[in-house]
C-alpha cells in the first residue's frame, strides 16, 4: 500500500519528469441504462398540463405518462436546498445547504456547499462507469467560490461530474416595480430595488454571461421589455418605466459593443400579459379597474399563448440586435379597430374567473 494515499500505484520522485501518475481504474458499466435529469427552477408542481395547467408541456407528459408522478414529495421551496436534497438524496439541512447557497453561515447546516460528507448521484454513478454531464445553472458553490481565481472545491467537476456545460442563451427577465403612486410619495426602499433589479441586475448578469460566451465562443443574451421601452408615459409607473428606456439602450449599446464577437444581444417584448402582477398593479393605479378592464381584455394575452411564440422565435433568432416582440404596433391596432366588433376577447375576465375558483 502506497505511503501517500491508499490505492496509489504510481511513482513519486525528486522530479515531476521522474514521477509517475495513477489513477484509479472504474469499473464498466455493464449495460445499465441511461439516467437523465431535468430540474426546473421555480416552477410549481402545478405547472405542467400533466397536473392540470393549462399551459401545454407535451414532451414533460408524455415522460409522466410511462413514468411515477409524485404528488406527497416535499422539499423546501428555493432553489439551492431543493437541487442539493435532489443531488444526494438526504435532507438539505444534513447536507450544509439550509438556503441559497451564496453565504457560508459557519454552522454545519449552511456551509454554502454541499458537505464532503455527502455523496452526489453523480460520484455513485461514476463509480459504476457513468460518463456524466451537467449544463445550466448550478448555485451549489457559495460567493468566495464565484470568481475565476477560485478555489473551486463546490462546483460540479469536483462533485462527481466529468463536464459542465455552457450557457447557450441567458434572458435578463426579473423585474419589479414601484407602488403605483406619485414620485413624492414613493418610499427610497423600493426605488433602489426597482432599478437594482430591472435595470443594475440586467447589466452585471450581462457583464459576468458575456465574459463567459466570448470564452466558450458563442452565446445569446436578451433583455426582457416592459412600458415605457419605447417612451411612453403613464401616470405612477415613472420609475420602472425609467428603467425599461435605459434598458433598451443597454441592450442597443451592448448589440454594438458586440457585434464583431460570436454574441448576439437582442431584446424580448411579450406585450400584455394577464398575470397576477399585471391584475395587481392596474388595481392599484387608481384609475376605473372596470374601464381599464375592457381595454386589457382586447390587448392582453394568456401566458401559454404568447410563452411558446417567443420561445421558437428566441431560438431561431440568428440576428444581431433583435427585437422579438410579441404585440406589435400593427396587432395593437388591428385588436383595437376590430377587435371588439369581429372577435370579442375577454382575456384578464377569464383569468380573474380561473383565480377565484
Amino acid at each position: 500500500m502506497s505511503q501517500y494515499e491508499p490505492g496509489f500505484t504510481g511513482k513519486i520522485a525528486n522530479t515531476y519528469q521522474e514521477s509517475t501518475p495513477s489513477w484509479p481504474e472504474l469499473p464498466k458499466a455493464l449495460g445499465g441504462p441511461n439516467v437523465i435529469t431535468i430540474v426546473f427552477d421555480d416552477m410549481g408542481f402545478a405547472h405542467p398540463s400533466c397536473f392540470g395547467s393549462e399551459i401545454p408541456t407535451p414532451n414533460i407528459d408524455s415522460l409522466a405518462a410511462t413514468g411515477l408522478r409524485y404528488t406527497g414529495f416535499h422539499t423546501t421551496a428555493l432553489c439551492s436546498p431543493s437541487r442539493a436534497s435532489l443531488l444526494t438524496g438526504r435532507n438539505h439541512h444534513s447536507v450544509g445547504m439550509r438556503g441559497v447557497s451564496n453565504w457560508n453561515t459557519g454552522f454545519p447546516n449552511m456551509r454554502g456547499g454541499i458537505s464532503p460528507r455527502a455523496g452526489t448521484i453523480a460520484e455513485v454513478l461514476r463509480t459504476q462507469g457513468y460518463a456524466t454531464f451537467c449544463a445550466g445553472k448550478w448555485h451549489l458553490a457559495p460567493m468566495e467560490e464565484c470568481t475565476a481565481a477560485g478555489p473551486h472545491h463546490n462546483w460540479p467537476l469536483q462533485k462527481g461530474f466529468d463536464r459542465f456545460g455552457k450557457i447557450d442563451i441567458w434572458i435578463n427577465n426579473a423585474g419589479v416595480s414601484t407602488s403605483r403612486v406619485g414620485i413624492e410619495n414613493l418610499e427610497l426602499d423600493e426605488i433602489l430595488t426597482t432599478i437594482n433589479t430591472n435595470l443594475t441586475g440586467s447589466i452585471l448578469c450581462t457583464k459576468v454571461v458575456a465574459k463567459e460566451m466570448l470564452k466558450q465562443g458563442s452565446g445569446q443574451i436578451y433583455m426582457f421589455e416592459g412600458f415605457g421601452s419605447n417612451g411612453q408615459l403613464q401616470k405612477g409607473i415613472s420609475v420602472y418605466g425609467s428603467t425599461k428606456r435605459a434598458l433598451r439602450y443597454f441592450t442597443a449599446a451592448a448589440a454594438n459593443e458586440y457585434k464583431d464577437t460570436p454574441i448576439i444581444i437582442g431584446s424580448i417584448s411579450p406585450g400584455i400579459v394577464a398575470t397576477d402582477l399585471l391584475v395587481r398593479s392596474s388595481k392599484g393605479s387608481g384609475d376605473n379597474w372596470e374601464k381599464a378592464k375592457k381595454i386589457l381584455n382586447v390587448l392582453a394575452d394568456r401566458v401559454e399563448v404568447v410563452t411558446p411564440w417567443l420561445v421558437e422565435q428566441t431560438l431561431k433568432n440568428n440576428k444581431n440586435g433583435a427585437q422579438i416582440a410579441w404585440l406589435t404596433k400593427t396587432k395593437v391596432i388591428g385588436r383595437l379597430l376590430f377587435g371588439r366588433l369581429f372577435c370579442k376577447k375577454t382575456t384578464v375576465d377569464d383569468w380573474e374567473a380561473e383565480m377565484k375558483q
